[in-house]
């Protein structure tokens, strides 16, 4: 998508960092960063060791069509991940801190709150940790990601659902919460379970 700059922003380089402030993108301003923290040695660089990069205050407003499909059969094939590419230092440590996703659609409005790392991990590895809280006008859910990812693209990991409720037009759910466990195995799924709770479900 076109991210046109809106405002210029402060920047602070040096030989081993680049700093960022009061990042504006986009037509109507709907990504913004108020700071971006990227830190490299430059002698590790060469030797393809990852780069830490911190985000603090990430803001993006998002317009979702009616007519979109977020899973269909074409961009799953698009996304077909070819394992002789795969290098896994090219992944940088990350630190995500006070970010928000703003949807905004036809059936609703939402918005989620982020913070999480890809932090190292022994052997080359990495460990994701993503905390995420969804408030919206059909959803509520607390969610949490933790994985761990190994040098050769095997995966595994749960993603927990918590205090969580849900209201549509055919139904209403007070309380939710569960838990989906997966496996990838040179980054192709080779297992994934869920199990949800429900309660005092509503049927209009």
């Amino acid at each position: 998508h076109n991210l046109p700059l809106q405002s210029v922003p402060v920047l602070d380089i040096s030989f081993d960092e680049f700093r960022v402030r009061d990042l504006v993108a986009g037509k109507n301003k709907e990504f913004r960063i108020h700071e971006a923290h990227v830190v490299w040695n430059l002698r590790d660089f060469f030797k393809a060791q990852p780069i830490s990069i911190e985000i603090n205050q990430l803001i993006v407003d998002m317009e979702i069509p009616t007519e979109q499909a977020f899973f269909t059969q074409a961009s799953l094939g698009k996304s077909a991940f070819d394992m002789r590419e795969f290098n896994l230092p090219w992944l940088p440590i990350v630190a995500l801190k006070n970010s928000t996703v703003n949807f905004r659609s036809a059936q609703g409005n939402g918005t989620m709150t982020l913070s999480g790392e890809i932090a190292a991990a022994e052997l080359g590895g990495r460990v994701l940790n993503l905390n995420v809280i969804f408030s919206g006008d059909l959803i509520q859910s607390s969610i949490a990601l933790a994985a761990a990812l190994d040098s050769r693209g095997n995966m595994q990991g749960k993603i927990a659902f918590m205090n969580g409720s849900l209201h549509i037009p055919q139904m209403g759910i007070t309380h939710f919460k569960g838990n989906t466990t997966f496996k990838f195995t040179a980054m192709q799924l080779q297992n994934m379970q869920t199990e949800f709770e429900f309660s005092d479900i509503l049927i209009h």
